[in-house]
This record gives structure tokens, C-alpha cells and sequence, in this order.
């Protein structure tokens, strides 16, 4: 038996609810990192890693197969989604390790309380760039993945 390769087509389609699933998903994903430097060592990240690392392999599958059969708008879109998404695993893994780093060198008894104050920091320290790629992730996958 052989398998055939199908083109795919990327429709464009935008409606608030898909936003919303879309920043959420974005703060989910920033929220599963910002847990996981609770655990005092970087190879604690690698456990979200592997997960988003993963998902973003099967995006660029995904590109690979709309590049076969879809318009230019369509796969710049598409490419697109996959840029700003590993931009934004990109920036959720460097903001965790920050975190890790800076709880170790800290001065403070009390693990938790050292964390949360380094975690206010960071996360203030990055807003920009985190918040313009969880928008721009929620806008391209509210319109590159109808639902």
C-alpha cells in the first residue's frame, strides 16, 4: 500500500473566540514555563521543551505539506505562525532559565518568597517582547487554524 501525499490549503478565518483560545493558549505556555523554574535547575526546562520543541516540529510538517498545495498568502501565513511561535518558546525558555539564575543568586531565606520576587522582576524585565508574541501567536492561530 502507498500513501500519497496531500496538499493542504489554509483558509483565513478570524472570530473573537479563536483569539481568546489563542491567548490563552499563549499564557498557558508562558504559565507552564514560569511553573517549571519553581525547580532550581535548568534541566527542569527541558521537560516544557520537549513538549513545544515537539509541537513546533509538527508545524513545520505542517508548513511542509501546505507548501505543496496552497497560495502564496497561504503559506506566508503559515510561515509566519511557525516563526512567532518558536519566537515565543524561544523567549518563555530564556525568561525561565532567567528566573532559575537569578533565584540562585539571590541573598533571601525563603525559596518561595525569592522566587516570586525574581519571577515579578523577570517578567517585567520581558513584558514587551512576550506580550507582542502572545498576540501575534493568538492572531495567527485564530486565522492560520479555522476550528
Amino acid at each position: 500500500m502507498t500513501y500519497k501525499a496531500q496538499p493542504l490549503t489554509v483558509t483565513f478565518m478570524r472570530n473573537d473566540s479563536r483569539i481568546l483560545q489563542g491567548l490563552l493558549r499563549g499564557i498557558i505556555l508562558l504559565a507552564v514555563y514560569v511553573v517549571f523554574s519553581l525547580i532550581p535547575y535548568r534541566f527542569a526546562v527541558l521537560i516544557p521543551n520537549l513538549a513545544y520543541f515537539g509541537l513546533l516540529v509538527t508545524y513545520i510538517w505542517q508548513l511542509v505539506f501546505i507548501a505543496m498545495g496552497s497560495s502564496m498568502a497561504g503559506i506566508g501565513a503559515d510561515f509566519a505562525f511557525v516563526i512567532v511561535y518558536a519566537l515565543l518558546v524561544y523567549c518563555a525558555t530564556i525568561t525561565a532559565f532567567q528566573i532559575i539564575e537569578r533565584v540562585k543568586s539571590s541573598r533571601s531565606v525563603y525559596y518561595f518568597h525569592k522566587w516570586s520576587k525574581t519571577t515579578k522582576k523577570v517578567l517585567f524585565a520581558h513584558w514587551l517582547p512576550l506580550i507582542v508574541l502572545i498576540c501575534g501567536y493568538a492572531f495567527l492561530w485564530a486565522t492560520v487554524n479555522p476550528g
